[in-house]
Parts: structure tokens; sequence; C-alpha cells
């Protein structure tokens, strides 16, 4: 049988992540995820993340689908035609395969663990944004469990990570995802130092203005996590 990441690999043509791994020099020695990341994920996920786990940034939800189908079917289920609906409770207001380039941020494999995580930053997560991501992750699941006849080989996880945890988030989590009370997070631990620095539109007196006629840079703090979880 194939291996997962194997899979994986096949269906990725994210010109970025194949750049940077190029730069990093892939291809004579295996990318591998820092001790101290993968304890991380590891402890909030309890699971075991193998040193050797293979990762890749931007990846394609749609990707994702194929990766799964053809991990469970293997060439049996090329040129196949499917069905682009799951059943679903809610039902869904989108498809799974999609034309977007929706993707997730980072994903890792670690044996048949796969991890999925949303990053950010600078910024804050964006409840739409977010629901609509986690309702087609739910439904490229559902179309896996339907494929293995619920008897799944791949276990699917979650994660968000930022510098602060959290706390307004408003979304419809799977089971699957937040077994527990809390919001399945980690802390993005930024490098410090001397303050980010942004540009954006303004105004002529420097007042912010999405549509203003002159720009100007600030500075931009990022907040540490004050609170970060240690399961």
């Amino acid at each position: 049988m194939n291996k997962l990441a194997d899979v994986l690999k096949r269906f990725n043509r994210k010109e970025r992540n194949l750049l940077v791994r190029a730069v990093l020099g892939d291809e004579q020695k295996p990318l591998l995820l820092s001790d101290q990341f993968r304890k991380d994920v590891a402890n909030k996920l309890r699971i075991e993340i193998q040193p050797d786990a293979w990762w890749a940034t931007d990846y394609h939800i749609n990707w994702l689908a194929g990766a799964l189908a053809y991990y469970a079917e293997s060439d049996a289920c090329l040129n196949r035609a499917r069905r682009n609906s799951v059943s679903s409770e809610p039902p869904p207001s989108g498809q799974m395969i999609e034309q977007n380039q929706e993707d997730v941020d980072l994903i890792i494999v670690s044996d048949n663990d796969l991890i999925l995580i949303e990053a950010k930053a600078y910024g804050y997560f964006d409840n739409p944004q977010l629901e609509s991501k986690l309702e087609r992750l739910n439904l490229v699941r559902n179309e896996y469990l339907c494929i293995t006849k619920q008897n799944p080989v791949v276990q699917m996880h979650f994660l968000l990570i930022s510098p602060t945890e959290p706390r307004k988030i408003k979304v419809t989590w799977p089971e699957w995802i937040r077994k527990k009370s809390e919001i399945p997070w980690i802390p993005l631990h930024l490098p410090s130092g001397e303050p980010i620095l942004k540009v954006n539109r303004c105004d002529a007196d420097a007042n912010e203005l999405a549509e203003g006629d002159h720009w100007r840079i600030v500075k931009y703090r990022a907040r540490q996590p004050t609170n970060p979880q240690a399961d």
C-alpha cells in the first residue's frame, strides 16, 4: 500500500512550498520539524509524532480529498466520476470539491495521523473563513469514512496556532476536532526583537483610510501568548 505521505506529495503542486523545500535542500536531506514544535503538537493532540514526520504548507483541500481517496483505493479510483456531495447534518453550504484554492496552512503526516493546522501570526482568525474550512474538512472526512466503510486507517486532527489564544471564535466545531470544551489551540512563538513594521493607506494627515490617496509606515507589535496551555 502507498504511504500516506507519498500520496499527499503526488498531489502537491504549490510552487511556493516546493520552492522553499528546494532552497532548504529537501532532496538531499528530509526537512524535519523542530523537536519543540513536534512536542507542542503531540502533547496537545495526545498522539506520537515521529521525528521524520512529513509536512507541507498551503495544501489545497481539493488535493486532500483526492489524496485520501487514492490512499484508500489506489489506482482503482482513477478516472471514476464521484458525486460531489456527502450527507451531512446540518447540510453544507458548499461542496467538498470547489473551484477555488482554499487550503490548510500546514499539514503534518506521522504514520497514519494526519494533522491539519491553521495559523495566524499578526491577524485574527476570521469566523466565516474558518467556518468554511471546517465545513469542507468535515466533508472530506465524511467522504473518506464512506470510502473506507467507517473503518478508516487515517486519523485526522486539527489545530489552530497563533501568538495569543483566540477567544472570540464562534464556529461549529465537528466532534472529531473539539473533543473537549477548549478551542484546539497551541501558541505560536514569534521572534523577539524590534517591532514589526507594516504599510497601510491613509489620508493626507496620516489617518488610516482603506481608500486613502496617501500611505504610511507604522509599528506593529505582536502580542506574545500570556497563558500558554500545557497539557
